[in-house]
């Protein structure tokens, strides 16, 4: 008993974050994806993902959306899908939960 029973309380906490972002130029067009994004939203995504690892849902990427905007203005929608890694009670798998915000008009 060397943790004294503290072993069954302990659960890997694995930080693995990342999003994906699509955009697209009409509502029933192809999703397409944002490539080589600009320093400013690599800032806002960082800046977004880490208030997301504590808050989850009651995070919203909008500075990282209007950057996003500002960058692709013929897109009149935004998808930003968030993943994270989460253990699964029932099997203790370790798997990836996502969360998608949608930006219109």
């Amino acid at each position: 008993w060397k943790l004294a029973g503290w072993g069954m309380y302990a659960a890997p906490r694995p930080n693995y974050r990342g999003m994906d972002v699509v955009g697209f130029v009409e509502e029933s067009g192809p999703a397409q994806q944002l490539g080589a994004p600009s320093q400013k939203m690599r800032d806002e995504a960082g800046h977004f993902l880490e208030r997301y690892r504590w808050l989850r849902r009651l995070a919203r990427p909008d500075a990282l959306a209007q950057a996003i905007r500002e960058s692709r203005p013929d897109w009149t929608t935004i998808r930003i899908v968030v993943y994270r890694s989460h253990v699964e009670p029932e099997t203790g798998m370790v798997i990836l939960k996502d969360f998608t915000y949608e930006y219109s008009g």
